[in-house]
C-alpha cells in the first residue's frame, strides 16, 4: 500500500501542500527552491506575478512589495538583485521572505543551516526571534542538538522511521 499525505489544517483535511499554505502554513526545505538567473522580487512572487489592469506584469509593485518583505526581515539589498549573487544565508533569508508573502502563520524550516557559516546562522536566528515576537509559529526541524536548545521553546523527538498517518 502506498502512503500519502494526510493531515488537518484549521479542523480541516489537507489534502496537500497548496490547501496547507492557503491555510497559512508556509515550509522552507533543506534544498533552496530558488532560480540563481531571476531577481529576489521574481523568485518571491514566481507564479503570483502582480498584473495590471492590461494583464501586463506590473514589476514596480512587485519590487515594491519584495523590497517590504525584506525589509521586514532587516535585510539591506533590494529585490531587484539576482538571486544568484548572493550568499546561501542571504538565499536562505529570500526563502523566508517567499514564506511570509503567502502571509503565513506557520513556518517549516527543514534543516535550515546546513549550508550555513556561523555567521549567517545566528543572522538566521535573530529571524527566527523575529518572527517569533510576530507571534508566528515556527517548527525547526534539525539534527544539531545546540542549535535546537539555543533556538526553540519546545522540542519533540521523533524516532526513525516512525508513520504518523498511512492510508
Amino acid at each position: 500500500m502506498r502512503d500519502r499525505y494526510c493531515g488537518w489544517v484549521k479542523k480541516r483535511p489537507s489534502n496537500g501542500p497548496k490547501s496547507s499554505q492557503e491555510a497559512g502554513i508556509g515550509i522552507i526545505h533543506q534544498e533552496l527552491n530558488l532560480i540563481p538567473q531571476l531577481t529576489i522580487a521574481e523568485n518571491i512572487f514566481l507564479g503570483r506575478e502582480f498584473v495590471n489592469r492590461f494583464g501586463k506584469i506590473d514589476w514596480k509593485k512587485m519590487y515594491a512589495e519584495a523590497d517590504v518583505l525584506l525589509a521586514r526581515l532587516n535585510l539591506r539589498f533590494k529585490s531587484d538583485r539576482l538571486v544568484g549573487e548572493l550568499s546561501i544565508g542571504d538565499q536562505q533569508m529570500v526563502e523566508i521572505a517567499k514564506v511570509l508573502s503567502f502571509e503565513s502563520r506557520v513556518i517549516i524550516m527543514d534543516e535550515p543551516t546546513d549550508a550555513l557559516t556561523d555567521t549567517e546562522t545566528e543572522s538566521l536566528f535573530r529571524v527566527i526571534r523575529e518572527l517569533k515576537s510576530q507571534g508566528r509559529g515556527i517548527v525547526y526541524i534539525s539534527h544539531r542538538m545546540k542549535e535546537i536548545f539555543e533556538i526553540c521553546d519546545d522540542v519533540t523527538v521523533f524516532p526513525r522511521r516512525a508513520v504518523y498517518c498511512r492510508a
